[in-house]
């Protein structure tokens, strides 16, 4: 009985060793491919890992992260400030159009038109009195403000009480520093009566123009140009693909079968 139960055991240990493959077969097979020459698997892997790097790198930075990070995008974000500059405001007047007023620079400011009768024979109608008005981020000029588009003109009636909210939205025109871009929400009431209009006698009374500026909210709105991608974001993907790599390089060197 005992020789029986031993001629069994070593049948099944003989036939697991012919049969099953050692993992070590699997690490071996470099070894195989250098013909007997010593292989370091340690070696193998950072080589292996390096070579993929020097070439995937270099080409996933010239056609993606390159254009990304010299494509210009903008940048929107929202915040609340507790206070803000008063803006500058200038008021234009047309002189080749016959509706609108004439501005007179005393103190307080008044407007009149012209020639009520002109007016009416140019347009075929009798407007009321209006003047150009451009709203625009204290520490700019007229012109640098109109020129990058930071403020605009819009027409508003010169003889009544216009009521203009200002929405705050700080933005960068492309080659300048951000700046105040308000958005204009305005109300007119008109006065009920054209005192100013030249009459036949000539005579005119001043019109007098009265603004109400306001900030209903210090919610501000923020607008900056960037880039598509910035140089931590370019370091991270490099750093995940550099991951990828050297996964294939501890396999494909032989290094993740070695048991040695």
């Amino acid at each position: 009985m005992d020789a029986v139960t031993f001629f069994s055991i070593d049948t099944v240990t003989y036939s697991a060793d012919k049969k099953v493959p050692c993992p070590d077969r699997i690490a071996k097979l470099p070894k195989k491919l250098l013909k007997g020459h010593q292989y370091n698997y340690n070696l193998g892997n950072t080589v292996l890992t390096l070579s993929i790097s020097a070439l995937v790198l270099p080409w996933l930075y010239y056609k993606f992260w390159y254009p990304n990070r010299t494509k210009s995008v903008i940048i929107s974000d929202q915040d609340t400030v507790e206070s803000v500059y008063f803006p500058s405001l200038t008021l234009f007047q047309r002189a080749d159009w016959t509706s609108q007023a004439n501005l007179d620079v005393s103190v307080p400011g008044k407007c009149f038109l012209d020639d009520s009768s002109k007016a009416l024979s140019d347009s075929s109608m009798l407007l009321s009195p209006s003047l150009w008005i451009a709203i625009y981020d204290p520490t700019l000029d007229l012109t640098s403000a109109l020129q990058n588009g930071y403020t605009r003109m819009v027409l508003i009636n010169a003889n009544g009480l216009t009521a203009i909210n200002l929405g705050l939205n700080r933005r960068q025109a492309p080659n300048t520093s951000p700046a105040y871009d308000y958005k204009l929400s305005v109300s007119t009431i008109p006065a009920a009566g054209v005192n100013c209009a030249a009459t036949s006698t000539g005579s005119t009374a001043p019109c007098h123009i009265s603004l109400f500026l306001q900030f209903p909210s210090f919610d501000r709105q923020n607008s900056r140009l960037g880039v598509e991608m910035k140089w931590e974001e370019v370091v991270a993907a490099a750093g995940s693909w550099f991951s990828l790599f050297q996964i294939a390089g501890w396999i494909f060197s032989g290094l993740a079968f070695h048991t040695g």
